[in-house]
């Protein structure tokens, strides 16, 4: 999560393939989950634009879990506006 933190990762590489993302199942607040996956997210990507990188592309990959809303019919199409709202809601709850 800290700025920084991938520099030294990213030297003379042409692509990189972000995966992972903190995740537990007792979070008391939504943020717990989704700062640390943007913050991470956002690292990564920082240290692959500095200077002299030579990182050529960057591949994001998330889990089903980020849009899946268990209130939806099924079969869906999702699309870049499709969150999983409802999981926030119950974390709030």
């Amino acid at each position: 999560m800290q700025s920084g933190a991938f520099d030294e990762a990213v030297k003379n590489v042409d692509a990189i393939v972000h995966v992972a993302s903190p995740i537990h199942l007792n979070a008391k607040d939504p943020e717990e989950i989704i700062r640390p996956a943007v913050d991470g997210t956002t690292s990564i990507l920082r240290s692959a634009s500095t200077p002299g990188s030579t990182v050529k592309r960057v591949v994001l990959v998330s889990s089903l879990a980020a849009v899946v809303d268990a209130r939806r019919p099924t079969p869906a199409v999702f699309n870049e506006l499709d969150w999983n709202e409802q999981a926030i809601e119950e974390v709030k709850q």
